[in-house]
């Protein structure tokens, strides 16, 4: 049996040492639309709390979720935060916020949370826009157990499509009093839709539960979770250290977390974490800072934290990387999120600051100031049906045959099955999305 290797050298993943910063591309306030919020102790304040990037239609946008006076769903548009529509929220009621969390999927599926609390005996629900002008329909509902002073809905993260049936929801508790003070994840997936032949839906009374995290204080409140392109995630409480966790939800092995700088917890005031983009060996992961408790919490800005190989060890703040302060008005939940959107425009921060407003960022030239030389060997062995590339991270790996044609592809992968394929092909290896090695390969 014929084995081919092929050795490709030096693949330079050069980037420029340009200075990395933020310029702003719209900025909205509070003070002039009502449904962000208003100063702390006023009826409506810390009643808008949530936000999303995505695309609905064929037209980007950010979401915002907001209990201001009555339950809204506001569509802004992401060029310039000007507004579009409201969405129809018939039917929507419930739980402690009847809207909480948005979230849009890979395939433009809007998704929203309430709150609920287990001590209310609560069903916590997700509901589902298939498009903007979509009635909801109820895409989970789960009953929680009042025997636990669990709370979900606080943030959610959403991955897949839903027309595929790869869509998942994921919702970290806060409050959790079970014995051992047990942090629960849940994870719910999708299953064929029985009544709707070719159609999918999520197993709503049926989630895979995990318990990696253990509460020694009150540090794992208004938990959210970060999924990173290796299929592990980022957890974080309010006050809690960054943790690394499996795929599965298991704590990562070795250990890896990330002590933002200080013991005091207080001090710990990283929120919403969202991944923003890979370059070379190096992640970087965006978040939202309240501040400290005892200054009022009127930092109000977004920031952008760096680790490479997947080490929380590693991890550095970029002092450039940070957005101005959105206000100076203190909330009582410490709350803000942060979205992001990587497109052909650029890369881009969305920060929603409750009671102060929501800004739109640029991050100019996110590299690092690194040359790197990489040897890739991409082997093909005929009795495996394998291409494999070694020395970097890709971020995908596709295959054309001469008539330009992609053939196959794999993402977030350094392997790709080439199963019955024979002939000549061109491989293309991304890091990042930027092509960084073209070449002819023969597979026999």
């Amino acid at each position: 049996m014929k084995k081919t290797n092929f050795l490709l050298i030096l693949v330079a993943l050069t980037m420029s040492s340009m200075a990395q910063t933020i310029s702003t591309t719209w900025q909205i306030t509070a003070a002039a639309n009502s449904y962000l919020g208003e100063a702390t102790g006023g009826t409506n304040a810390d009643k808008c709390r949530s936000i999303c990037y995505g695309v609905l239609g064929t037209t980007p946008v950010v979401v915002v979720a907001s209990r201001v006076d009555v339950n809204l769903i506001r569509v802004l548009n992401a060029s310039d935060g000007t507004f579009l529509q409201n969405m129809d929220i018939t039917g929507v009621s419930g739980g402690s916020h009847a809207v909480s969390d948005p979230q849009i999927t890979e395939d433009n599926i809007l998704l929203c949370s309430n709150l609920a609390e287990g001590s209310a005996n609560g069903l916590f629900k997700v509901y589902q826009w298939d498009n903007l002008s979509a009635v909801p329909t109820t895409a989970i509902s789960y009953q929680l157990s009042s025997s636990e002073g669990s709370r979900y809905g606080d943030n959610i993260t959403v991955t897949g499509r839903i027309s595929d049936g790869t869509a998942k929801v994921y919702a970290a508790s806060s409050y959790i009093k079970t014995t051992g003070n047990l942090q629960k994840i849940a994870r719910w997936s999708m299953i064929p839709d029985i009544a709707n032949p070719g159609k999918y839906k999520f197993d709503s009374a049926n989630p895979t539960i995990s318990s990696a995290i253990v509460n020694t204080n009150d540090a794992y409140q208004f938990v959210s979770l970060c999924p990173l392109p290796n299929g592990k995630f980022l957890y974080k409480g309010i006050k809690s250290d960054i943790i690394l966790l499996n795929s599965d939800l298991t704590l990562a092995s070795p250990a890896s977390s990330f002590n933002e700088g200080t013991t005091n917890q207080t001090e710990k005031t990283a929120r919403s974490l969202k991944f923003l983009k890979t370059v070379g060996t190096s992640s970087y992961v965006a978040c939202y800072n309240y501040g400290p408790m005892d200054a009022g919490h009127t930092r109000n800005f977004a920031y952008v934290l760096k680790f490479d190989n997947y080490d929380l060890s590693t991890t550095t703040q970029i002092s450039t990387l940070k957005s101005p302060s959105l206000g100076t008005t203190k909330n009582g939940g410490d709350n803000g999120r942060v979205s992001i959107e990587n497109s052909a425009d650029g890369d881009f921060m969305y920060v929603l600051s409750t009671n102060n407003g929501i800004g739109k960022f640029k991050i100019n030239d996110l590299t690092t100031s690194v040359e790197q030389a990489n040897t890739l060997e991409i082997k093909v062995v005929n009795s495996v049906g394998s291409v494999k590339v070694l020395g970097i991270n890709a971020s995908s790996i596709s295959l054309f045959n001469s008539l330009g044609q992609k053939v196959k592809s794999v993402t977030n992968s350094n392997e790709m099955l080439t199963g019955n394929l024979k002939g000549v092909y061109i491989i293309q290896v991304k890091v990042a999305d930027q092509v960084v090695k073209t070449d002819k390969i023969i597979i026999r």
